[in-house]
């Protein structure tokens, strides 16, 4: 039995090394010269600068077999994700949490409305379950993406940190009231430090990552006899929910298993399923060098930014082969003097002592969000195909897609 991934970013290559032994063949397909896709850096004026906030999770079963590969050198450090709101009146701040906050007097359990939680399938019918205030917030928020919010399936949420909503006090008395209430749970969350007791520890490849990709490629083709097929288009052929390659260097039987890891428009066109309408916004990404001395715990620091007077969505500061730089991703129309401004005030809000200087500005489309009947797509999908595994489209951890992605060959090779 042989595996052809289609696909070879991080999902596809990953999941070659996680499942090489289970296959007599291990093939991996891109229409791009190099793989890693949108891990890659962006290169300007012969320095490299991460494309977003790109690290790896220490604890994942895959991160343990990547360890293993040589010349791939490693950078762990104690990953801070921080949070800044400013939807209202107020500006809140953490440093143990990726979440709006909103003020503690919205918190009163009568509020919220979540009587027909089990039965939603939009962001606006998530938002609906908060107090008015709070729904009113998010609604105005949410509507910057400029996205159909009655379309968007709410577990796309998770893209930008939604998931749940913090407030800013009585966290604790919130954790009890979580404890007994399994919907509240679901939608309001708690500072990291009240759930975990240790530190989040996170990696990046030091020298990068087109420089990890070309040792992972260089490892599995040499060690692990992966075929790699860059720079190459295949044609899908279509049989009763079964594909097949029209490409000269596919090995190819009637039980091999195919998993799709890149964009699956093409794939469900073609297996009849429809036009998915996979909706996509445009990030404006700003890069700066920084000029100043940084303290070591500043370093890797992630804020993700809940803003109706900025047009921030997140800022990342970290280092790359010694150099400490910041990306700010942003909304489509920003211009720099605007992010600046708001990076000020921001870096000063979380006391911050950085200086730093613009080097250039990128866009970047960013397929994040999936629609109501996408997501019903997908599961008809999964549900019909006999011998094509999804690349666990609609999540948005790595980890999630890898272990989906285990279990699904798993089943298969049943």
């Amino acid at each position: 039995m042989n595996l052809n991934i289609i696909g070879a970013g991080f999902t596809g290559c990953i999941s070659a090394l996680m499942h090489r032994d289970l296959f007599e063949n291990v093939s991996i397909y891109d229409f791009k010269l190099n793989p890693g896709g949108i891990l890659n850096e962006t290169s300007h004026s012969d320095s490299l600068y991460f494309s977003g906030c790109q690290f790896l999770d220490v604890k994942a079963d895959w991160y343990k077999k990547l360890k293993q590969i040589k010349n791939i050198d490693f950078l762990e450090f104690e990953h801070q994700y921080s949070s800044y709101t400013y939807l209202d009146d107020k500006i809140f701040i953490s440093n143990d949490l990726a979440g709006p906050i909103f003020d503690i007097k919205y918190f009163d359990i009568k509020n919220f409305k979540i009587d027909n939680y089990e039965s939603q399938k939009s962001v606006l019918q998530n938002f609906a379950n908060y107090p008015e205030e709070i729904e009113k917030k998010l609604i105005e928020w949410f509507n910057l993406f400029q996205v159909d919010i009655k379309k968007i399936h709410y577990l796309s949420l998770e893209s930008i940190q939604i998931p749940r909503i913090f407030f800013n006090e009585n966290h604790k008395e919130i954790l009890k009231i979580k404890n007994n209430n399994q919907t509240i749970d679901n939608i309001v969350g708690v500072p990291r430090n009240l759930l975990f007791e240790d530190k989040l520890t996170a990696s990046i490849p030091t020298k990068g990552y087109s420089h990890f990709f070309k040792k992972i490629k260089d490892y599995l083709e040499n060690e692990k006899e992966v075929d790699f097929y860059l720079r190459n288009n295949i044609k899908l052929i279509n049989s009763r929910n079964k594909i097949d390659f029209n490409h000269e260097n596919i090995k190819s039987s009637n039980d091999d298993i195919i998993l799709w890891s890149a964009n699956p428009v093409p794939l469900l066109r073609n297996l009849n399923y429809g036009i998915i309408e996979n909706p996509y916004i445009k990030v404006r990404l700003f890069h700066f060098d920084v000029n100043s001395d940084i303290k070591k715990k500043l370093l890797f620091k992630y804020i993700q930014v809940y803003s109706l007077k900025d047009r921030i969505l997140r800022i990342y500061i970290y280092q790359l082969d010694r150099d400490v730089k910041i990306v700010v991703e942003a909304f489509e129309n920003s211009i720099l003097t605007d992010i600046e401004k708001s990076m000020k005030k921001i870096f000063e809000t979380f006391c911050i002592d950085i200086s730093w200087k613009f080097i250039f500005t990128s866009m970047q489309l960013r397929h994040i969000f999936f629609t109501i009947d996408d997501k019903d797509k997908f599961n008809d999908f999964n549900i019909k195909s006999s011998n094509i595994i999804s690349g666990a489209w609609e999540s948005y951890s790595r980890d999630a897609k890898i272990k989906k992605i285990g279990l699904d060959i798993e089943k298969l090779k049943k």
